[in-house]
């Protein structure tokens, strides 16, 4: 197995006394090394989408590594500085297990994105999300699916994140619109977050339906979701093993808007169903601005018709 080689032995002996390695043979340009009769590859770096989608096939186990063509360096710091975010977006990457082994990841976030992904586990690893380029600002992202199985264990986060993982269902293409996903039998154990920013999540799972397991999360984190409705068979999602301390935020029923019709109008901006919607602060303003005055306009009508009758109750009251 990966894991068990001992990465001193490819270090030159002259380099290995000062307890580091520096044959740079150990770490391909790409980032990624594989062995394809076992299905594991080590990652070590960036990845370019080229070398993922002609080395990663389903069931392969991603090792992330110091070096990838050995298990260690000499010297062995558990750090790993990613300059780029890593895309699996590929048929062939539908069914990864990633595993950490309890490396710490500086990198941009979302430093993993996921779609059209089967199945994916993560585990082992904690993030440091150096800088990101959206707005939810997730450590690991999964979009642009209908049907997946998430299962994610012992992760920390921190740093510029808002999230650790979020999950956004539904695909929405001129040939292909699915308003949700398919989470049935996903897992979720032991996530962590630790940002810069006040208001955080360990997990955000938004258009989904089918049966997540909470066991192994910790009191007092914080979820939200957004339940959704399958289409064609009305099931709905249910939340199982949820610990009794963890916060969980309904956005579904904050907002008691539930079923398809919501799900098309908020991934749709043309298509409101007969809904008005009003998005652009500009827009809001101004209609704030216009109900103000016409609130004044009818409390001077008022005024001017009862005005003799109001002066008279005052002439009454100070007698």
């Amino acid at each position: 197995m990966l894991y068990s080689i001992d990465g001193c032995v490819f270090c030159n002996p002259d380099d290995s006394l000062d307890g580091t390695c520096h044959n740079e043979s150990v770490n391909p340009a790409g980032g990624l090394y594989c062995w394809p009769k076992s299905k594991q590859c080590a990652l070590c770096g960036y990845v370019p989408e080229s070398q993922l989608n002609t080395y990663i096939a389903p069931g392969y186990t991603l090792y992330i590594r110091e070096k990838c063509k050995v298990s260690s360096d000499c010297n062995q710091q558990n750090i790993l500085d990613v300059p780029e975010k890593i895309v699996f977006n590929t048929s062939k990457s539908r069914d990864l297990v990633i595993d950490g082994l309890g490396m710490t990841i500086n990198a941009p976030c979302p430093l993993f994105t996921f779609e059209m992904i089967d199945r994916v586990v993560l585990g082992n690893m904690t993030i440091n999300c150096i800088s990101n380029d959206k707005d939810f600002a997730p450590a690991i992202l999964i979009q642009k699916v209908t049907k997946t199985i998430v299962e994610a264990h012992n992760i920390d986060v921190k740093g510029s994140a808002k999230s650790a993982i979020t999950v956004l269902g539904g695909i929405f293409t001129s040939n292909n619109i699915k308003t949700s996903v398919d989470m049935d039998t996903s897992k979720f154990s032991n996530i962590n977050i630790n940002s810069k920013y006040r208001m955080s999540m360990e997990l955000s799972l938004a258009s989904f339906y089918g049966e997540i397991d909470f066991k192994g999360m910790n009191n007092y984190d914080r979820v939200i979701i957004q339940p959704s409705i399958d289409s064609e068979t009305d099931l709905t999602a249910s939340i199982i093993n949820k610990p009794t301390d963890l916060i969980l935020y309904n956005f579904t029923e904050w907002t008691r808007i539930f079923g398809r019709d919501y799900e098309f109008i908020l991934n749709n901006n043309e298509s409101t169903l007969g809904y008005a919607l009003s998005e652009d602060s500009v827009v809001q303003q101004e209609i704030m601005q216009n109900a103000l005055l016409v609130l004044v306009v009818l409390i001077t009508i008022i005024m001017l018709r009862y005005y003799n009758t109001i002066i008279f109750m005052r002439k009454l009251k100070s007698e």
